[in-house]
C-alpha cells in the first residue's frame, strides 16, 4: 500500500505557462480553497504516517509514505516541493486513452502525437516532443515547481540517500517526532 500527499498547483503558475497556446490542466487545483494543511495537521499527519508504518510492520504488511515522509512541515503547509528538476517527460512516455502521447499527465492537453497513427519511435523526440522538453527545462512550465509527482521520480542525491538508509533505518521521515 503507497499513501501520497496530494499536493496543489496555483492558478498563476497555470496562468504563467503557456506552450503553442496551451496551458496546462493539471490535477488538484486549488480553486475556493486550499487542500494545504495547517501546521497543526502537519505535525499531526506526521506522527499518524509513523503510527502507520509502525502498525504495518506489525502486521507484516509493507507500506510505502515516501512523497510524506521526505516533505517537511514546512512544505506540507506551503505547497512548496523540493524538486530540483522534472524528468518525467524525458524517460516516461505519457498515452491517454485515446492514443494521444502527452508531455505529462499535468499537461495532457499537449498533443506530442497519436500512437495509434505514428509509431511510438517516430514521436519520442520529434519536434513537439522537442518543444515540451525545452520548455520545461527552461522552466517555462511553471507547475512543475509545485509538482508532488516528482518526488517519487526526480529525486536528489540527499532525497535518495535519505529514502534508502534514514528512512528506512530509523523508520521515520523529515520532521516526525
Amino acid at each position: 500500500m503507497e499513501l501520497e500527499y496530494v499536493g496543489e498547483f496555483k492558478k498563476e503558475d497555470i496562468e504563467n505557462t503557456n506552450i503553442d497556446g496551451l496551458k496546462p490542466t493539471p490535477f488538484y487545483v486549488n480553486l475556493d480553497s486550499s487542500n494545504l494543511l495547517t501546521k497543526e495537521q502537519a505535525i499531526s499527519l506526521k506522527k499518524k504516517m509513523k503510527s502507520v508504518r509502525e502498525l504495518a510492520k506489525n502486521l507484516n504488511m509493507v507500506v510505502t509514505t515516501f512523497n510524506i515522509d521526505i516533505l517537511t512541515i514546512d512544505n506540507l503547509t506551503k505547497g512548496t516541493i523540493p524538486n530540483k528538476k522534472c524528468y518525467f517527460c524525458r524517460y516516461t512516455i505519457a498515452i491517454d486513452p485515446f492514443g494521444n502521447m502527452i508531455g505529462c499527465f499535468h499537461y495532457n492537453n499537449y498533443i506530442i502525437g497519436n500512437i495509434l497513427k505514428e509509431p511510438i519511435f517516430s514521436l519520442w523526440k520529434n519536434n513537439k516532443h522537442q518543444i515540451f522538453l525545452k520548455s520545461q527545462k527552461n522552466g517555462e512550465i511553471k507547475i512543475c515547481k509545485n509538482c508532488i509527482s516528482g518526488i517519487n521520480r526526480n529525486l536528489t542525491f540527499f532525497q535518495n540517500v535519505y529514502r534508502k538508509v534514514y528512512i528506512n533505518l530509523k523508520g521515520k521521515g523529515f520532521d516526525e517526532p
